[in-house]
């Protein structure tokens, strides 16, 4: 029977490969590698290493050769079974970034199982697609593989609802906002290891630093997790390399306000424009950074130790005392500076730093006389994932079924999200905003505007004059009846759009509403950026209203002419069966397909209705017929 097992951790332009082998009852890494450069602009490469760091296998792809996640799985599989006896394995592993509420452990991946983490994605959106993809793919190329899913939240399950609690309405608790802390694959290692380091820390009161890039702090309560400073995102906590950590909510609302930020410019700023690299200006890179005489690296630098040194005095508290310290990734595993001035600045805990020992990369960095111990321990992430792997797959081959963990208690009237779960209502709260609903009223009625003056005018745009019959087209074409519903459509997808960060695909059904399209596409700005000449202004704004359903214009349809149009209507039939085409093989994506009265189409239409069979909740989007 196969016993390897590959271990997959994929990024958004690299995916890090283990191929683990059971030896002597234990796990071992035979293979570790990855393929990196997954991007337009990269170039691709793919390695692959022994245990002792010697190079197995070597692959580079031209600089303007796209190799995308499916490529890269599909070489990476390659090599691995030429690498496996018999080119077989037991199964694959994955490290997924978000479980949510719902998963406490190690899950075997079926249909539904990858229908619910898909519904986490808006918990995590820059991690959590990256980690499903190589599932889907996997899924693709060898059905019947078995995978298994290993989730970064999954060990922090163990939180006391207080510490997981914001101090906001039940309502937004219950659905889902809430601390979930991360790196929890790294600390469950830790604790794994830190009995036969130190037994008395095993079964008391530890604190544990994953300091990388990414940097998070776990107090650990007899192995299990009670507090953490990652909370609802990778955000929160601790001053990272090119993440924030914990700031003000204020700041946010200043940024939006002030700055007239909007969500994906503040996600920019946030995620990677912050952190040692915000403070310093110089680099995310800490030992750039403790390298530089500049005034600037300093300041980051002491700000990176500072709120180390604030959180472990938080974490000490909510443990009630502190046995140990644990220093782990590459900056606590390889920082010997860092590790002395958090031990030095942690004195009044009664941690004394045994300089020697810290030099050396410990394991123990602390001295004999020292009331709390420290140690540097070497976290191994894809050994931890490889270890769960085995043992539900282990289950499952003994027809144990599904190796479900052990769920903690969900809170009452927590969202129970689950693409197979009953239908249910996803708004809740008071209606928009008097404020909102005005301006989106305002704007909608400047499209109804502007759909009847390309309808109808063929100059004097603004109505600075008495209309007079010059003004006036000859011959009327174009429905005005369509056009108000389209644009008012329109109007609010492209709120929730903005809302709550979708893809989203629209669709006009009634083909001869295109002056309701053609309007909020202009008055947005896209109109303009395609067609300059048709401008934000009045002589633009004439130029839009004569060219359409005029000699040498645009045709009363949404025509090809029209930026982003893909059909020229189809009223019921057409537009659905275009609506779940556009929505295969893109599970992120909302196709809105607006549906008209139908006309004569009763064969496309009573064909449309059977579409909706070939869409796979897992690997396509979802289609939102929406009656005109």
């Amino acid at each position: 029977m196969p016993d390897r097992i590959l271990v997959l951790n994929a990024g958004s332009s690299s995916i890090k490969f283990s191929l683990f082998r059971g030896r002597d009852g234990a796990l071992a890494a035979d293979v570790r590698g990855q393929v990196d450069g997954l991007s337009p602009e990269g170039a691709p490469r793919f390695v692959a290493r022994g245990p002792g760091g010697a190079v197995l296998a070597e692959r580079r792809w031209p600089a303007s050769a796209y190799l995308d996640h499916a490529g890269a799985v599909r070489a990476l599989l390659d090599f691995v079974r030429g690498a496996a006896e018999g080119g077989a394995l037991a199964g694959a592993a994955h490290r997924v970034v978000h479980g949510g509420a719902v998963f406490a452990g190690p899950e075997l991946v079926d249909d539904g199982v990858l229908a619910r983490l898909q519904t986490f994605v808006p918990l995590a959106p820059l991690h959590q697609p990256h980690g499903l993809a190589p599932i889907r793919i996997l899924r693709e190329l060898d059905p019947a593989l078995p995978q298994v899913a290993c989730f970064d939240t999954a060990f922090h399950r163990t939180l006391p609802p207080v510490a997981e609690r914001f101090a906001l309405p039940e309502e937004l608790h219950a659905a889902g906002l809430r601390r979930y802390g991360f790196h929890g694959l790294s600390y469950e290692y830790v604790a794994s290891t830190l009995g036969s380091l130190d037994p008395a820390a095993a079964s008391g009161r530890t604190v544990v630093m994953h300091l990388g890039s990414g940097a998070s702090m776990c107090a650990l309560l007899e192995g299990r997790s009670v507090a953490t400073t990652m909370g609802f995102s990778v955000l929160d906590g601790l001053c990272m390399g090119t993440r924030c950590g914990a700031l003000d909510p204020g700041v946010v609302l200043w940024l939006a306000s002030e700055r007239g930020l909007d969500p994906r410019a503040i996600e920019r700023l946030l995620y990677d424009e912050s952190g040692l690299l915000g403070v310093s200006g110089i680099s995310s890179d800490l030992r750039t950074l403790l390298a530089s005489p500049d005034p600037r690296a300093r300041l980051a630098v002491d700000l990176f130790v500072y709120r180390i040194d604030r959180e472990l005095g938080s974490l000490a508290a909510a443990l009630g005392g502190l046995d140990a310290v644990v220093f782990t990734a590459g900056i606590g595993e390889n920082s010997a500076e860092i590790r002395a001035r958090v031990c030095r600045d942690a004195a009044w805990l009664g941690l004394e730093l045994d300089p020697a020992a810290n030099a050396a990369g410990g394991p123990r960095i602390s001295g004999g006389r020292s009331r709390v111990s420290a140690w540097v321990v070497r976290t191994d992430e894809e050994l931890m994932i490889a270890r769960h792997a085995r043992r539900i797959l282990a289950r499952a081959v003994a027809g144990e079924g599904r190796a479900v963990s052990e769920q903690a208690p969900r809170t009452p009237g927590i969202a129970d999200l689950s693409a197979f779960g009953p239908a249910r209502s996803t708004v809740r709260g008071a209606p928009l905003a008097p404020e909102e609903v005005g301006r989106i009223d305002a704007f909608w009625r400047a499209c109804n505007y502007l759909a009847l003056g390309m309808i109808f005018l063929q100059d004097n745009p603004l109505l600075r004059e008495p209309l007079r019959p010059e003004h006036v087209k000859n011959r009327l074409l174009g429905h005005w009846g369509a056009s108000p519903a389209l644009s008012f459509v329109y109007a609010h997808l492209d709120r929730i759009i903005r809302a709550r960060n979708l893809d989203v695909l629209f669709l006009a059904g009634p083909g001869h509403g295109a002056p309701g399209v053609l309007g909020p596409v202009y008055l947005e700005g896209t109109y303009s950026e395609v067609y300059p000449d048709k401008s934000l202004d009045e002589e633009g704004l004439r130029r839009l209203f004569k060219q359409f359903s005029f000699p040498g214009g645009v045709g009363s349809h949404c025509t090809p002419e029209l930026p982003g149009s893909i059909h020229e209507g189809g009223e019921l039939g057409y537009v659905l069966s275009h609506a779940c085409g556009a929505a295969f093989d893109d599970p992120d994506l909302i196709v809105a397909a607006v549906v008209g009265d139908g006309e004569a189409e009763t064969g496309p239409l009573a064909t449309s209705w059977h579409v909706n069979k070939f869409l796979n909740p897992i690997r396509d989007g979802a289609v939102l017929p929406i009656l005109s």
